[in-house]
């Protein structure tokens, strides 16, 4: 974990190479008993949207040293062709999930992004299917936003979920008493320290998803920096604090809360009756003893800003089908013919 005196800009990322492993921070809705109990809403179209992203930095010239680094996204498109059983689907995650690693001696890695498919359930360890496409952060100003796109082209429809399901992305509707749902797949916190009020994080067990209640507290602009990429980001936010409280019978409940394994895992909303994407996880507050206390703030990237609005666009346009490629194909072949 990263500390900058009071606040620790929270990679959100669980880091791992052959013979160590950064701790990572899990939350969870709960209480003094039993605090792996959950009031959140798991709905089917949020268990089955909700993915693990997977970085390899691999250094052939430093030893062939090698490096996974895991994060969350969540799936928010999808082209799917039942007839051809193939199709693609868009993943927003966290852009330091992406970032390439800094450089060892000079060397520069080669970074490949995977992701995973848990389906609600618990993640293969090492999430495999490689994404063919990365869309690194708007840039607003000259500062780049926490969040990216990957997408994944499956050449067989049974590597995808039987019930994948896509969020769509909308804009917080400023409601500051209205509950979010948070979610990611880091690990996840075994106790509450009811002194403290503190969650007791456990360490090394990833890949579990879980779903927490916050509401957002504010929407203002933010940054920090990252040692494990060497990069900086800022951008529109959603903050979100945790707040412990004391209910009857003196049950513990804590908001939900998210640092490393959490980076890209999602806030939504609901709308209508239907979830909506309103933030991906950036990084939170973590005091040096390394545990979450009541009163510390967390940062989501305001996904459906209007100042990353062209981004958006871009990053989620659709790939042309085979048979648009041929006639897109053969009017430029036309052209090219007749200007001769």
């Amino acid at each position: 974990m990263r500390i900058q005196s009071l606040r620790v800009a929270a990679c959100g990322l669980a880091i791992a190479s052959a013979s160590s492993a950064f701790p990572i921070a899990r939350w969870i809705k709960g209480d003094a008993t039993n605090n792996l109990k959950t009031d959140a809403p798991f709905q089917n179209d949020l268990l089955n949207a909700l993915v693990r992203v997977r970085r390899n930095s691999f250094y052939p010239k430093n030893g062939g040293r090698e490096f996974d680094a895991y994060g969350s996204g969540v799936v928010v498109k999808t082209q799917l062709d039942a007839k051809a059983n193939e199709g693609y689907v868009w993943v927003m995650t966290a852009d330091h999930v992406v970032a390439p690693r800094k450089a060892i001696g000079g060397n520069d890695p080669q970074t490949t992004i995977y992701i995973g498919f848990g389906n609600g359930d618990t993640d293969a360890n090492k999430p495999g299917l490689e994404v063919q496409s990365v869309t690194r952060g708007p840039i607003v100003d000259g500062k780049q936003a926490d969040v990216a796109i990957v997408r994944y082209f499956a050449d067989n429809l049974l590597k995808l979920p039987d019930k994948l399901t896509a969020i769509p992305i909308v804009g917080w509707d400023g409601d500051k008493k209205a509950l979010v749902d948070q979610a990611g797949s880091g690990n996840y916190a075994k106790s509450v320290d009811t002194s403290v009020f503190e969650y007791n994080l456990s360490v090394n067990d990833p890949g579990k998803l879980r779903i927490g209640l916050n509401t957002i507290d504010a929407a203002e602009d933010t940054s920090y920096d990252d040692a494990d990429t060497g990069k900086s980001w800022a951008f529109k936010s959603l903050r979100s604090d945790l707040t412990f409280q004391i209910g009857k019978d003196d049950a513990i409940s804590a908001d939900a809360y998210f640092t490393n394994g959490d980076s890209g895992g999602g806030t939504f909303e609901k709308v209508k009756d239907k979830w909506g994407l309103i933030g991906i996880h950036s990084y939170s507050e973590i005091p040096s003893g390394g545990n979450p206390r009541d009163g510390l703030k967390q940062w989501d990237v305001d996904v459906a800003n209007a100042a990353y609005a062209d981004w958006l666009k871009k990053g989620l346009q659709p790939v042309p089908e085979p048979a648009s490629v041929f006639v897109l194909t053969a009017t430029i072949v036309a052209l090219v013919r007749r200007r001769r």
